[in-house]
């Protein structure tokens, strides 16, 4: 099972290593509205979270209270991962 911490802590690094630009300043939770996360970075980040913990998202669970800032996702994520 894995932690909110550890599944906000790796969240955090993909989007710093893959979709923010360099220097962006952030933390799990700051909105990803101010980040300027658009539906592809969203798509970028589940598939991430698809290949990470093995778990995809149910669509009915991509709501804009889950996908406010990387900590929702995150504990959306650890309700949905199996085992968790």
């Amino acid at each position: 099972m894995y932690s909110i911490e550890i599944i906000s802590s790796e969240i955090c690094d993909f989007l710093r290593t893959n979709v923010l630009a360099e220097g962006v300043s952030f933390d799990e939770n700051t909105p990803l509205s101010l980040l300027g996360i658009d539906s592809f970075s969203i798509i970028e980040m589940l598939l991430f979270i698809e290949r990470r913990f093995n778990i995809i998202v149910p669509e009915s669970e991509l709501t804009p209270d889950n996908l406010k800032s990387v900590a929702a996702l995150a504990r959306c994520i650890q309700i949905n991962v199996p085992g968790g």
